[in-house]
């Protein structure tokens, strides 16, 4: 049976990193916790388990990309024999057995490479934002397109590929599983829990930018030829760029010619009205086919719309680097340490 390392990555997770590094310790595998520039005192906490521990300095961006590449490196370094490597984020805790039997199917599916279960909030209703999270997780089963960051893969094919991508620091999951899935390899997603996920968002602000963050990974996406993700860029960018404009046009034609900017902006506040409206009556309704209540569905719908805008924002952050050849910096939904109490989180 092949053997496993566990690499954890973490930046001022606060408390909610002990019970992720306590849920992967107490077994017969490595564990190697990689830590971005914490101020939280992360490392210390981890050292107190028994944990190896890697610093990485704040020279160049900390990516969760660069986190888990630096981290398969130093194990692999570390125990070079070792078959599968799973990544855990340090906001989330695995569920007892799944190391076990992750490594099992991977040895008994020699032709998945990765391979995910399901995922939970572990405080769903704290707040309206941990809801969205718990129903983003319930994606699709079987053979899939990407996981999140939660995934055991085989080390060799991970080697192979180059690991992820550094400089991508929003959809770097996604983007893996791409080259994974060129290279002739499956990603699998299992039913049953892997994980439990606190996501500790309780303001709107907080999923503001981290939906930011997602239509930079649209665009990046996009820009590499992913037809979904082209769609759904199209998608955003009509719905929270192309439609106001023409609205706020129109309402301006009015100082020119009142009577015809009128009607213009009442046919298109009309369709604007009429298309969001489909689209989040499309979008609840395939949330009902997948299992979420009533309510759930609505919620979800709801914010997949009014995620237009914050996406639009992400997409104009990606082609503004590109075009300025601005090196990209990582969006954080989470505020840093306050200073002077580094034990302490701000949300």
């Amino acid at each position: 049976m092949g053997s496993v390392g566990v690499v954890v990555i973490g930046r001022n997770e606060g408390a909610r990193l002990l019970p992720s590094l306590q849920s992967v310790t107490g077994q017969e595998h490595p564990v190697l916790y990689v830590d971005s520039a914490s101020r939280d005192g992360s490392p210390d906490r981890a050292r107190e388990l028994g944990i190896t521990v890697l610093e990485l300095p704040d020279e160049e961006p900390l990516t969760a990309a660069r986190g888990r590449n630096a981290g398969f490196q130093a194990i692999r370094k570390s125990c070079p024999g070792l078959d599968f490597i799973q990544f855990v984020d340090g906001d989330s805790r695995l569920a007892e057995g799944w190391i076990e039997s992750a490594r099992q199917f991977l040895d008994q599916r020699p032709e998945v490479a990765i391979v995910a279960g399901g995922v939970r909030e572990v405080n769903r209703e704290a707040s309206i934002y941990n809801r969205l999270c718990d129903l983003e997780w319930n994606g699709p089963t079987g053979e899939v397109r990407s996981v999140g960051g939660i995934f055991m893969v085989r080390a060799a094919v991970f080697e192979a590929i180059a690991g992820f991508r550094a400089d991508v620091f929003a959809g770097e999951e996604a983007e893996l599983c791409g080259r994974v899935r060129d290279a002739g390899h499956l990603v699998v997603r299992r039913t049953g829990e892997m994980a439990r996920h606190d996501a500790a968002m309780t303001r709107f602000s907080q999923w503001f930018r981290r939906t930011i963050r997602s239509g930079h990974a649209y665009a990046l996406a996009a820009g590499r030829g992913s037809a979904s993700d082209a769609r759904q860029v199209r998608s955003f960018l009509f719905f929270g760029l192309f439609a106001p404009l023409l609205l706020i046009g129109s309402l301006l034609s009015m100082m020119f010619s009142p009577q015809a900017g009128m009607v213009t902006a009442l046919v298109v506040l009309g369709t604007g009205i009429l298309g969001t409206g489909f689209l989040g009556f499309r979008i609840a309704r395939y949330r009902r086919s997948v299992g979420d209540s009533p309510a759930d569905a609505r919620l979800y719908a709801a914010f997949c719309v009014l995620a237009k805008f914050p996406q639009v924002l992400g997409f104009l952050t990606y082609w503004w680097n590109r075009v300025s050849r601005r090196r990209p910096e990582p969006v954080e939904h989470r505020a840093p340490p306050r200073a002077g109490n580094p034990g302490e989180m701000t949300r």
